[in-house]
């Protein structure tokens, strides 16, 4: 529950962020310079952990993907980053940050029934009732909100965004069995990295001086993806899975 909850609190602080660095690119750059420096921060983590050696001679992070079902893994990377996210900063693209939280807060629920209807999960009605009671509270908290502006392509854009990430915590589950919290995220990381790479230099081709080097060379496109690679993706799908 301690990891659920710091994961989305950092998780949460991400729309922010992201709407500064889309101020100045294109989503395709930015998450494929995010899930980048994410796979290259879990690399060197990977490294130092399976180097430091536990009380009882095992290394501190058990890493290996040799052998292993894929499908599950797979699907889960699937649906989170790459659907996930081109979906979500679309949507943030055409709508406010503040309306993009309240439709992804209904996260919880979307979870739930997949829960139900793929992992045949028993659900209790306390856990529907608090379900609804996290988008109550966030639609309750933005209310107030000066700049709550939306359109039609964005919705679209963030119900698809809520799917997606209903299945990635279906699909952790599932891929769970086989693989630790640390591979999954690796994966996912690597899949992210490749897919966004290779979209952003087919969008952006003949443009990469307006939309990649002139976004490199802002410090604020630098701080947003610090905060993007490091806290809301290497630590915050670590504690997530």
């Amino acid at each position: 529950l301690i990891a659920v909850l710091l994961g989305n609190s950092i998780f949460g602080l991400s729309f922010l962020f992201s709407k500064l660095a889309l101020e100045i690119t294109i989503p395709s750059v930015l998450i494929a310079v995010r899930f980048s420096v994410a796979f290259l921060a879990l690399n060197i983590i990977v490294l130092i952990g399976r180097n430091i050696k536990k009380a009882d001679g095992t290394p501190l992070i058990e890493f290996s993907l040799k052998g292993k079902p894929k499908k599950d893994v797979l699907l889960l990377s699937l649906f989170q980053p790459v659907i996930y996210f081109v979906a979500e900063n679309y949507g943030i693209v055409y709508t406010s940050s503040a309306f993009a939280g309240v439709i992804i807060a209904v996260i919880p629920i979307a979870g739930v029934i997949f829960d139900m209807l793929i992992m045949h999960s028993k659900v209790s009605a306390k856990q529907i009732i608090f379900a609804i009671f996290s988008v109550v509270g966030v639609a309750i908290t933005t209310l107030g909100a000066k700049n709550m502006t939306s359109s039609v392509k964005g919705v679209i854009f963030l119900l698809v965004a809520v799917i997606a990430g209903a299945m990635f915590y279906v699909f952790s589950k599932k891929s769970g069995d086989s693989y630790n919290a640390v591979e999954r995220t690796y994966v996912m990381f690597l899949v992210g990295s490749i897919f966004y790479i290779l979209l952003a230099v087919v969008q952006c081709y003949g443009q990469y001086d307006t939309l990649v080097f002139s976004a490199f060379a802002q410090p604020t496109f630098w701080y947003s993806i610090l905060y993007l690679a490091v806290a809301s993706s290497v630590i915050a799908f670590l504690l997530l899975n």
